[in-house]
């Protein structure tokens, strides 16, 4: 029962581990997924921005639906 035990806590530490470094800070990446795509709205209103720009900002809403 011992060993069982100590698997246990090992695998409730690898679990927490895992779980940070998948999900990590989620409010963080949000919030920088949000100012990257203002960043790209506000250049988009200043001139037209390239294709390669618009699918950034895709790309960074899709994720952002992830995220959320």
């Amino acid at each position: 029962m011992i060993v069982l035990k100590e698997k246990f806590k090992k695998l409730k530490f690898d679990l927490k581990i895992w779980n940070k470094d998948v999900f990590g800070f989620i409010k963080t990446r949000k919030q920088q997924i949000i100012r990257k795509i203002e960043d790209l709205d506000k250049l988009d209103d200043l001139s037209n921005i390239d294709k390669a720009l618009r699918i950034e900002r895709m790309k960074l809403l899709s994720g952002l639906n992830v995220v959320s």
